[in-house]
C-alpha cells in the first residue's frame, strides 16, 4: 500500500534566478573587510561610528 517516494534529481546544467549552479548562493556568508574578520570590524573598545558621531556633537555645541 505504501509508496515509494522518488526524489527527482536535476540536470547539472540547472541554474537558479542568478544564474548560479542550484545549491550556491550569489552571496557569501559574510562580508569579509580585507583583515580576516567579519563584517563590521569593531576592535575592542573601539567605535568609529559612535566616536565620529561624538565628534561631530562636540564641534556643533562649541559653535554655538
Amino acid at each position: 500500500m505504501a509508496k515509494e517516494i522518488i526524489k527527482e534529481e536535476l540536470s547539472s546544467d540547472t541554474k537558479d534566478s542568478m544564474g548560479n549552479p542550484v545549491g550556491y548562493s550569489h552571496k557569501r556568508s559574510h562580508v569579509p573587510d580585507g583583515r580576516g574578520k567579519p563584517f563590521p570590524s569593531f576592535k575592542a573598545g573601539e567605535n568609529r561610528l559612535k566616536d565620529n558621531i561624538s565628534e561631530r556633537r562636540k564641534k556643533e555645541n562649541k559653535k554655538i
